[in-house]
């Protein structure tokens, strides 16, 4: 009696295991490697963005280019301003 005890319990410990094992997700599949037009694609798109780049890179540099020359006018103009408040103030005060 007190085997038929004991496989009872084994089995219903090691049924559920069994069960729960089948139950487990499976691996998916290692991808496949990209074609040689894929690549060849992949080439062509980069070196299009390498090229979009620079232009856009050209174009910031023009960009900054031209916003160094207009601070440097309104420093010179800034540096009118102040003279001819100056000379006026002068000039009223002088009268």
């Amino acid at each position: 009696m007190r085997r038929i005890l004991i496989i009872a319990c084994l089995l219903l410990l090691i049924i559920p295991l069994a069960v729960s094992a089948q139950d487990s997700t499976p691996i998916p599949p290692a991808p496949s490697p990209p074609s040689i037009e894929a690549l060849q694609t992949m080439v062509t798109e980069a070196q299009a963005a390498a090229q979009s780049a620079a232009q856009t890179a050209a174009g910031a540099r023009v960009s900054a280019d031209d916003a160094e020359r207009y601070a440097g006018d309104a420093s010179r103009f800034l540096g009118l301003f102040e003279a001819f408040g100056t000379v006026i103030a002068i000039v009223s005060v002088a009268l």
